[in-house]
């Protein structure tokens, strides 16, 4: 009969025995196995890191996408914040009807032009008869014939609100994609 010190003694070496084997690889040659637990450990690991890298890469890029984003969204909320890109200042016109070129050269069609006028005397600015008017377009004035280095503004024949116009234009922009 075998002696606990026996027992304890097979026992312990079946335990390190186990464990040396499976930390050298041991069990995948009596298995047949041609990767060790350790290797996929390694390749889950590897999968995992090139998987945050990739998904760095897409927070990297959806930041900058957010930064773009919020410039346009300010200038949205706020309105024209910045100063037009041609300002003619207050600018007389002359005894109507008069054709008067405003040259901005900014080297584009795409902007928003907008036009206020003055009556000689009176300091309200306004838009009154803005694209003519009062039958048979006497009143008023619009602006036309805009290309990429000026624009006309002309003032009907019976005029007697737009002495002075001022001219101001804004480039436009498309919004960030």
């Amino acid at each position: 009969m075998l002696k606990k010190k026996h027992v304890l003694t097979i026992m312990s070496v079946a335990v390190l025995s186990f464990l040396i084997g499976t930390m050298f690889n041991l069990s995948t040659v009596v298995s047949g196995g041609s990767s060790s637990p350790w290797d996929r450990v390694w390749a889950s690991i590897s999968e995992l890191q090139t998987k945050v890298d990739s998904l760095n890469a897409t927070l990297t890029e959806m930041n900058s996408t957010l930064e773009s984003l919020e410039g346009y969204v300010e200038t949205m909320m706020t309105g024209y914040v910045n100063p037009p890109a041609y300002d003619s200042g207050w600018k007389n016109l002359g005894a109507p009807p008069v054709y008067v070129t405003f040259t901005h050269n900014l080297g584009t069609t795409e902007v928003f032009v907008y036009i206020v006028g003055k009556e000689f005397g009176a300091d309200t600015i306004h838009q009154w008869y803005i694209g003519g008017g009062g039958g048979g377009n006497r009143f008023g004035t619009w602006w036309y014939d805009l290309d990429i280095s000026r624009v006309t503004v002309y003032r009907c024949g019976d005029d007697y609100m737009w002495d002075q116009v001022r001219v101001m234009i804004w480039k436009i922009s498309e919004p960030p994609t």
